[in-house]
Formats: structure tokens, sequence, C-alpha cells
């Protein structure tokens, strides 16, 4: 008797949907990588940024503030970083070798609610 119950909720489950995976980017000391993108239909658009070297990174971040959110994370620390809330935003981190920044951009709520998009730029020094 359970297990046509666990078939029948199996089969009108939704299908899981791939995401795209995270683009990656290996910071230069000296050199700045400056990205664009837009997200849209409520999906995340993820950087991944590895520190080449021992040091410091430096982020800032444009976006719209009425569109667009974004996060941090770190491989060095669990869970995210503090909200980015406000665009223009910097942020300054100090690195370990191979250390990946993880940054990912999203459409707020009321955004995907009226299918406007999150225009967002980024630049990693």
């Amino acid at each position: 008797m359970r297990i046509p119950a666990l078939l029948a909720i199996l089969a009108t489950a939704t299908p899981l949907v791939a995401k795209d995976p995270a683009i990656e980017v290996t910071q230069s000391d000296g050199v700045v990588h400056s990205f664009r993108g837009l997200s849209l239909k409520g999906d995340r658009v993820t950087y991944a940024v590895k520190a080449s070297d021992t040091g410091s990174i430096r982020f800032e971040f444009g976006g719209n503030n009425e569109n667009c959110g974004a996060e941090i994370q770190t491989t060095s620390q669990l869970g995210y970083l503090p909200k980015l809330d406000r665009f223009p935003s910097e942020r300054a981190f100090k690195t370990i070798h191979g250390e990946t920044f993880t940054l990912s951009f999203f459409q707020n709520r009321i955004a995907r609610m009226n299918g406007v998009e999150c225009a967002f730029s980024f630049s990693v020094e």
C-alpha cells in the first residue's frame, strides 16, 4: 500500500533542472577583471573567483538596488559573508593561496514576481 503512494508522488514530482556551472575566474595581481551580466526568471548567475596567491582581493559591485541581490561565500569560512544589500558596493578581503570566492547575483523577490531582470556588474582586482 505504501509503494503505490510513493510511486504516485514520484511520478507527479517536478523534475530537477540542472544549474549552469559557475563561471571560473583566476585573480592575478595587478590585473582587473570586469564582468557584466543579467539574472532572469529567478536564475542565479554565479562566478567562482580563485585567489592566485596569498595577499588581498578587492571586489567592486554594481547593480540596480530595486531588482538585484548578491551574496559572497568563501572556502575559508562557513556560510555566507555579510549580505550585499546596496549597490554600488566595495569589499576587500585577505586571501590565502587557492582560496575561492563564490559570487552569486540574483533577482530579488519583487523583480522575480514582476518579471524584471537584474542587471549587474562587478570587477575583481
